[in-house]
């Protein structure tokens, strides 16, 4: 293949057969622009074959692995370091492909019933001293309604929009967006106040 031939100020590729010594003259199979041709097309996806997501990883306040309470805002947060953008570039002599994967949203489904909800950004982990959280969500019912020990399916789930673009000016697209999701059971239980007075005389 010699992708460096062009037309036009347009590059092309072309497949040649060499058909060795003495089995008659090489011959050219095929051409096409390289923006419209097959070999574009399996640059994107071997750089989508190699492009690894990953999915995000939750941090609760209180941590999934502990029982939660009706009425309680939880703090909501994934590991920044898993929103951070990628990409993959792939070449053959005289043609790159770079796929870009940035994430743009985050969704989060309490598996209460309620709708999933988008938080801008990785949300807060609490510590000591910190600000009100930027992602929440405060169950209004417990999750043992429907049995003892029962918990919700929350997840949570990263979009990508994923980008591509060719060199020497061969064009650049969009692929369908990514979407990588973490699911997690939560215990919520409801929780009673015990008020309690001096004892009576």
């Amino acid at each position: 293949m010699d992708p460096n031939l062009v037309q036009g100020d347009e590059p092309w590729a072309f497949w040649l057969c060499n058909r060795g010594a003495g089995i008659g003259n090489d011959d050219y199979e095929a051409a096409w622009r390289i923006a419209d041709g097959p070999l574009l097309q399996v640059l994107i996806d071997k750089a989508r074959d190699y492009l690894v997501v990953p999915a995000p990883v939750p941090h609760l306040s209180p941590p999934a692995d502990v029982p939660h309470l009706v009425g309680m805002p939880e703090w909501l947060a994934v590991d920044p370091a898993s929103l951070a953008p990628l990409d993959v570039t792939v070449a053959v002599p005289g043609v790159t492909v770079t796929l870009t994967a940035t994430p743009v949203a985050t969704i989060w489904d309490p598996g209460d019933g309620t709708d999933p909800f988008a938080c801008a950004g990785p949300g807060d982990v609490w510590s000591p001293g910190a600000t009100s959280p930027t992602c929440t969500h405060t169950y209004q019912w417990s999750s043992t309604r429907s049995g003892p020990g029962a918990t919700y399916p929350a997840s949570v789930a990263t979009l990508w929009d994923l980008t591509w673009g060719c060199t020497p000016a061969c064009g650049t697209g969009a692929l369908p967006q990514l979407t990588r999701a973490t699911g997690y059971d939560l215990l919520v239980r409801q929780g009673q106040a015990i008020i309690t007075g001096p004892p009576s005389p």
